[in-house]
C-alpha cells in the first residue's frame, strides 16, 4: 500500500498495482458435453432469461416414493430451456441426494450434477432448467429402513420420469 495526499489534505490509500476496471470475460467453450467445465464455463455457456412467458399452463405434482434399504432410485421432470420447477421434498430418514440434469442429445450416462449431499431429510426451492431435457433427484438409502420421500412440485413440465435398477423406466404424462 502506498500514502496519496490530495488537496485538501486528505490521505487517500491505494494498492500496489494495477486495479481491474473490467473483470475479464469467461472463456467460451464450444463443447458442452465435456465432464471437467467449471461452474463459470457452464454457467456462460447456459445462460436462461430472468423472464420467461409460457402459452401452457403450469402443472402440480405429489409424489410419493418408499426407497428400500441399499436402494437408489431416481425421479425427474422433463423440461425445456427455461421451464422452471418449485418443489418441496421430505424424507421419513435422511438420505444421500444428487440433483442433476441430463441434456437431450448427450452421451449415454451424462449427468450435469447440480448438488450433492449426504444425511438431507428436506429440501425445497426453484430450478430453471438450462437447457432441453430430464432434470431431477437420485436419492440413495444407505440405511437399514425403507425410506418414504414425498416430493411437490409445480412447474411447466410436460412428463415425470422414475428409474430404479433393474426395472424398465416409468414415464408418466402429467397433465
Amino acid at each position: 500500500m502506498r500514502l496519496v495526499v490530495v488537496w485538501p489534505i486528505v490521505a487517500v490509500l491505494t494498492a500496489c498495482g494495477p486495479i481491474p476496471v473490467e473483470q475479464p470475460a469467461p472463456p467460451v467453450v464450444a463443447d458442452p458435453w465435456r465432464l471437467d467445465l467449471t461452474p463459470m464455463e457452464r454457467g456462460t455457456m447456459l445462460q436462461v432469461p430472468a423472464f420467461h412467458d409460457r402459452s401452457e399452463p403450469f402443472r402440480q405434482d405429489v409424489t410419493r416414493l418408499e426407497i428400500e434399504p441399499g436402494e437408489g432410485m431416481e425421479l425427474k421432470y422433463r423440461l425445456e430451456t427455461g421451464d422452471t420447477v418449485l418443489y418441496a421434498w421430505e424424507a421419513s430418514l435422511p438420505l444421500h441426494v444428487e440433483m442433476h440434469s441430463q441434456p437431450d442429445g448427450a452421451p449415454f450416462l451424462y449427468a450435469n450434477s447440480l448438488r450433492l449431499e449426504d444425511e438431507l431429510e428436506a429440501a425445497q426451492g426453484s430450478f430453471t432448467a438450462p437447457y432441453p431435457g430430464i432434470h431431477g433427484w437420485f436419492w440413495e438409502n444407505r440405511t437399514i429402513d425403507i425410506i418414504t420421500v414425498t416430493l411437490t412440485s409445480a412447474g411447466f413440465y410436460r412428463e415425470k420420469l422414475e428409474f430404479r435398477a433393474g426395472q424398465e423406466p416409468i414415464a408418466t404424462p402429467i397433465e
